[in-house]
């Protein structure tokens, strides 16, 4: 047997940033021209390249938030032998010996960018409006809109804006990988990516689950992963690799007219 771990730390930097999050919006809409809201309870933070006064691109601060993130996993596998000269030998030093099975399991992305450059953090709790001639509502730079949401709302064309930094959240997931080789260079890989959400305000990763066969050998290796995205989108890829170089896609089927095309990934490598 041979278990591994690892931790994976990175600094992050955010060019730009936005969110939105409403828990509750009961309106009314009576014609194009009138709204009533009776209860809104919301957040919204943006953290733009903008000059907020005129809209006009400002590329500096390039970056206008920062962060860190983390990954953190664990692989046991069962040996198809064990290690004959463990006494004699360091463990780098092990000729290499293949596997019967390998199971991870893993936490991806754990951490958050906090946006504290022109930054705005906008807070609505259980607020109203009756807003008569919304149809005629023009605005021409970020200031305005903030500004025209925030007086029709709270009376106050500032009142909206409760800080100058906000915190968005990474698309955190927990990771579940199984690896068997079932016949000599015959192998089957199963992978199952489930999102967390561990704070209030992040991007929610997609869900993944795949079963993909292989052949492998030390200079190529061909495979085919079958996927279910999101539990409903179902996928069927190919990947090859020739010694260090990889190439593959996920989802080909749109792009050979197979389906609807509505988008291709392709990866590569060395």
């Amino acid at each position: 047997s041979q278990w591994s771990a690892g931790v994976n730390l990175r600094y992050l930097a955010g060019h730009a940033g936005a969110f939105t999050s409403v828990d509750k919006f009961d309106y009314i809409v009576y014609d194009l021209d009138t709204l009533q809201v009776n209860h809104v309870t919301g957040e919204a933070g943006v953290s733009l390249p903008l000059d907020y006064e005129t809209n006009d691109y400002t590329g500096r601060p390039l970056f206008r938030g920062k962060g860190i993130g983390m990954d953190i996993g664990v692989v046991y596998e069962r040996k198809v032998k064990g290690y004959q000269n463990w006494d004699k030998q360091s463990l780098c030093s092990q000729p290499y010996t293949p596997y019967l099975y390998r199971i991870g399991v893993s936490i991806l992305d754990i951490g958050r960018i906090r946006f504290n450059r022109n930054a705005y953090f906008m807070t609505m709790d259980d607020a109203s409006t009756f807003w008569p001639g919304i149809s005629a509502l023009d605005f021409t730079t970020m200031n305005n809109f903030t500004g025209e949401i925030s007086y029709h709302f709270l009376g106050d064309s500032t009142a909206v804006i409760a800080d100058n930094s906000f915190k968005v959240g990474l698309p955190t997931a927990l990771s579940l990988q199984a690896d068997y080789n079932f016949y000599k260079n015959w192998y089957i890989n199963s992978t199952a990516i489930f999102p967390v959400k561990m704070s209030r305000n992040a991007v929610v990763r997609e869900s993944l689950i795949s079963v993909t066969p292989r052949y492998e050998t030390k200079n190529f290796a061909v495979s085919l992963p079958i996927s279910l995205f999101n539990y409903y989108d179902p996928r069927v890829g190919i990947a090859l690799r020739y010694r260090g170089f990889f190439i593959g896609s996920e989802n080909p089927a749109g792009f050979f007219s197979f389906s609807d095309f509505t988008g291709l990934d392709f990866y590569m490598g060395i």
